[in-house]
């Protein structure tokens, strides 16, 4: 969770690698990371900055071979596409890549 924190808070802080939409998803609501960063994480979040996000892709969706959206499985088990211009894949202690498996990630 770490590395994911740290990254989100990388791309929506202010500077030369800020993104205009930063979403953190996770599979639960509780993320392990210093409590510095979580910290900070909050502050991005409440600011708007950031938003997080539970739930897992379950699905891609692309158009003339480009990614255009994720597909996000919530844990009700609603599912709804997110679209993405970039899709950054942090993996944690679980490596399922699941529907992004085919995919040639760069």
């Amino acid at each position: 969770d770490e590395a994911a924190v740290e990254s989100a808070i990388r791309l929506a802080e202010a500077g030369p690698q800020q993104a205009k939409r930063v979403i953190l998803l996770h599979r639960r609501d509780v993320l392990q990371a210093p409590a510095d960063r979580l910290a900070r994480l909050e502050v991005l979040r409440n600011s708007g900055a950031l938003r997080f996000q539970v739930g897992q892709v379950t699905g891609i969706a692309k158009e003339g071979g480009r990614l255009t959206a994720a597909l996000i499985t919530d844990v009700d088990g609603n599912t709804a596409a997110l679209p993405v211009d970039s899709l950054l894949v942090l993996l944690g202690l679980s490596p399922r890549l699941g529907p992004l498996s085919p995919c040639t990630l760069r």
